[in-house]
């Protein structure tokens, strides 16, 4: 469902959802932008009516040609987007159903909280209706008025909103699956997903080049891209089936992919509850010299090298990421410091990332995903043959070279020379095993 404006009240969700999560920084660039955008809107308002009042009065008189109040709210294609459209306009039974559970539907919304179906005006439109490859779908919206409500952002209120609910069949009858009331300062909303399985996109259009992505990129270099296709758009809608297993909360939809401002999906809130995949280790490791923990606090610290690098396991339409927990630190053989720690976005798999060097000669990558179950969760080489990172908690690590002697006893991480071919990891009370390096 609909979320407030305040950015204090979206990180403090995120917050909630798992020790470590963090808002995506580029998401309040996001909504502070479009904040911006839609002051600047009502600032030009005041100052037309300002213009028109100062007219009146140096004719003699005050002619009220213009409201004076807040700007509405709603999403903008609401009110633009005039008439009924769809392969069901004709189908009065339909459009009836689909009227019927709007009308039923807000004493359950997320949104009755904020008090926005306290004041409707007139009826219900229905701005599209049709057949999906889910069933059927269908926009609603209604005129009304927001007044001050506890839940409500003050900002919010005392102003007339257009009122939008998604409508799609469950178990073959219309339901609304999420409403919208264009709360101010977040992205505007363009579409919902359809069917019980939410595997059908639709958007409408803005009159844009809009397009959609459905998942990320992964790379070497540590960055993450996403795969951009152009939303299929007919009589002003666009209706895609997303693949099999794909979340909807993964979807995104933007304007300009290469300065992403991406516009909300509905109903995929409750899909925001991510299962955190990282190694719970919360520690810091060092690789080369003395074999002693970290406090936490200086796990944290060495974290930072890969926390704050923007660039590196950041999907910039992600909205949600994981940083490190934990961090293993280091110098390599030709003199440089090494970082290494996890990040995940989003409900995917938790990744590797390095930070090799340090200044402008930084080095990033991603050393691919993490594996709990594995003997040894984290091994990796290092580029330019600068060995081999190993860490695992609690346990005493030691490698050979062919069939030579062990040597080189770390207790939970260690730098291995590119020489290695095997690495024994003991866990603490456990059994000896012997794992090949690659």
């Amino acid at each position: 469902m609909t979320t407030d404006s305040d950015i204090a009240v979206v990180s403090t969700a995120l917050r909630d959802v798992a020790s470590g999560i963090e808002p995506n920084p580029e998401l309040v660039r996001i909504v502070r932008r479009h904040g911006r955008a839609r002051r600047r809107r009502r600032n030009a308002l005041y100052v037309a009516t300002a213009a028109v009042l100062a007219l009146a009065v140096a004719g003699g008189a005050v002619q009220w040609y213009m409201p004076f109040g807040k700007a509405d709210r709603g999403p903008g294609w609401a009110d633009t987007w005039t008439g009924t459209q769809g392969d069901l306009i004709g189908d009065q039974a339909y459009l009836n159903s689909v009227k019927a559970a709007w009308k039923g539907s807000h004493q359950a919304s997320a949104n009755a909280s904020r008090g926005i179906f306290d004041d409707l005006r007139g009826e219900p439109e229905i701005k599209w209706a049709a057949h999906t490859p889910a069933g059927r779908a269908a926009v609603v919206t209604q005129r009304a008025r927001l007044h001050r409500h506890g839940a409500l952002a003050p900002d919010d209120a005392g102003r007339m909103a257009t009122l939008v609910g998604f409508v799609s069949d469950i178990d073959g009858r219309p339901t609304v699956v999420d409403d919208d009331y264009g709360p101010g300062g977040t992205p505007e909303v363009t579409g919902f997903f359809a069917g019980a399985d939410r595997s059908t996109l639709i958007v409408i259009d803005f009159a844009e080049s809009l397009q959609y992505s459905i998942g990320r990129e992964y790379h070497p270099d540590g960055t993450v891209t996403r795969d951009w296709k152009p939303l299929p758009f007919q009589q002003g809608v666009a209706v895609v089936t997303t693949p099999k297993g794909v979340a909807a909360s993964g979807v995104r939809v933007a304007a300009d992919p290469a300065q992403p401002l991406a516009y909300r999906l509905a109903n995929t809130g409750d899909q925001w509850t991510y299962q955190d995949h990282r190694l719970q280790w919360k520690a810091g490791f060092q690789l080369t010299g003395p074999d002693t923990p970290q406090s936490v606090e200086a796990g944290q610290q060495a974290c930072e090298a890969l926390s704050s690098a923007d660039s590196v396991g950041v999907d910039l339409l992600g909205y949600a990421g994981f940083n490190p927990l934990w961090c293993a630190t280091g110098t390599t053989p030709d003199g440089r410091s090494v970082v290494v720690g996890e990040k995940q976005i989003g409900d995917d798999p938790s990744y590797l990332y390095y930070a090799l060097g340090s200044g402008a000669a930084i080095r990033y990558g991603n050393a691919g995903p993490v594996d709990a179950s594995k003997p040894v969760p984290v091994l990796f080489a290092l580029p330019d043959r600068q060995g081999f990172v190993a860490v695992r908690k609690d346990a005493t690590l030691r490698y050979r070279v062919g069939n030579g002697a062990w040597q080189g006893e770390r207790r939970n991480a260690a730098l291995l020379p590119p020489e290695a071919t095997e690495v024994q990891v003991t866990p603490a009370g456990g059994q000896a095993t012997i794992v090949p390096i690659k």
